[in-house]
């Protein structure tokens, strides 16, 4: 849980940054065989850093958006695999940020991971907030008024 924590601690830090100073990358400019490093924490409160290959892209339309997909090469990655809590970890090409670490696969032999590109998160921030408060969201069953359907959206969290 702890490790979850920092790693979104990371990734804001690096949102917060990508807006005004850090140069971003969006995902097609990355090919397979392209290097990225990934900074996350495997133990403790230290940022470590491990290497990863790209493998492609898979772009699913407009309702999920792009993920590229990585193949980690160096460091600790290759003995422990990629843990759930290293989503939201940054991901650089050249200094360049591409996105977080969003996925893992359970029980895969390849630390193979999936990238959320920094552009479709960057977004969701420009999102206004498409309901009044107290407003019901309107879920399969009808209208849905419970703590979820009114929590903030990430505009509130900046």
């Amino acid at each position: 849980m702890r490790l979850s924590w920092l790693a979104l601690v990371v990734v804001q830090t690096f949102v917060a940054r990508a807006d005004a100073a850090v140069p971003t990358m969006p995902p097609d400019a990355v090919h397979p065989g392209d290097r990225v490093v990934v900074h996350t924490v495997f133990a403790g409160a230290t940022v470590d850093s491990f290497e990863a290959v790209i493998l492609g892209a898979l772009d699913a339309g407009r309702s999920s958006g792009v993920t590229v997909f990585a193949r980690a090469t160096s460091g600790e990655a290759l003995r422990t695999g990629v843990a759930q809590g290293m989503s939201g970890s940054p991901v650089t090409v050249n200094g360049r940020l591409l996105g977080a670490l969003s996925s893992g696969f359970a029980f895969n032999k390849e630390p193979i991971f999936g990238i959320t590109p920094i552009g479709e998160m960057l977004e969701s921030f420009a999102h206004p907030d498409q309901t009044k408060s107290g407003d019901p969201s309107t879920g399969m069953a009808g209208p849905d008024d419970g703590p979820l359907a009114t929590m903030p959206r990430w505009g509130a969290y900046r």
